[in-house]
């Protein structure tokens, strides 16, 4: 990933094996939550950056973007069809 930005959120995302959390209402609120309830920052940064040293995790974090790209479209899509007349 050399050199390019990528949000904790998605390296969470990437070391956990998980998708990215979408809220169902609006994604600005999700846009203001950095870390998921119950973390902190003294605890996740550094397992965070350890995870990262530990070897190549390219291949974990193209899918954990790839991912929360594809959650955020389903969310659009849902919503722009909850908002099509009937």
């Amino acid at each position: 990933m050399g050199g390019q930005f990528v949000g904790l959120q998605v390296l969470l995302s990437a070391r956990d094996g998980q998708e990215i959390p979408v809220p169902d209402s609006d994604p600005a609120a999700f846009l203001l939550v950095v870390l998921p309830e119950g973390l902190s920052w003294e605890a996740t940064v550094p397992e965070v950056v350890a995870w990262l040293g530990e070897g190549d995790r390219s291949a974990e974090i193209e899918r954990a973007q790839i991912g929360g790209r594809a959650a955020v479209r389903a969310w659009l899509d849902r919503r722009r069809g909850s908002a099509r007349p009937a």
